[in-house]
């Protein structure tokens, strides 16, 4: 395929993706509503869930049909640093006060247990020449 047609598959499905973020935000806002769950814990279990479903496919495809580890770290690694752009982005366009000052501590747990994970993350990627090698078979 040449490289036009590429570049507009890709444009055509970062629309989709930009769309359905709208949806699922609105009937992520309107499930917390009707049964009176907490937005926080909505955005953390069912939005964080639901839209990390690309990246799980992604890594998927990139490690078992195309081969190529590298595509599956960087796509979640630069999807952690896209988010935290994008809280950045955000509280910018928050003029009356900043976003952190009336969104809810317990994202603090949430923000905690990412940097755990990124930290075992930096972990892996520096140790792996020292890690044991896990074979899981079929049989």
């Amino acid at each position: 395929m040449s490289p036009v047609v590429l570049s507009l598959q890709f444009l055509a499905g970062a629309a989709a993706i930009g769309y359905a973020g709208y949806m699922l935000s609105r009937s992520a806002e309107n499930l917390a509503r009707h049964h009176g769950w907490g937005h926080g814990w909505v955005g953390l279990i069912l939005l964080a869930t639901v839209t990390s479903l690309p990246e799980l496919s992604s890594g998927i495809s990139a490690v078992a049909w195309v081969g190529q580890p590298d595509l599956a770290v960087g796509d979640v690694l630069g999807s952690c640093v896209v988010n935290l752009l994008l809280l950045v982005v955000v509280d910018a366009l928050q003029r009356m006060q900043p976003i952190y000052g009336v969104a809810s501590a317990m994202h603090l747990l949430t923000a905690a247990f990412g940097v755990v994970m990124l930290g075992f993350v930096t972990l892996s990627l520096l140790l792996a020449a020292h890690a044991p090698l896990i074979y899981l078979s079929g049989a």
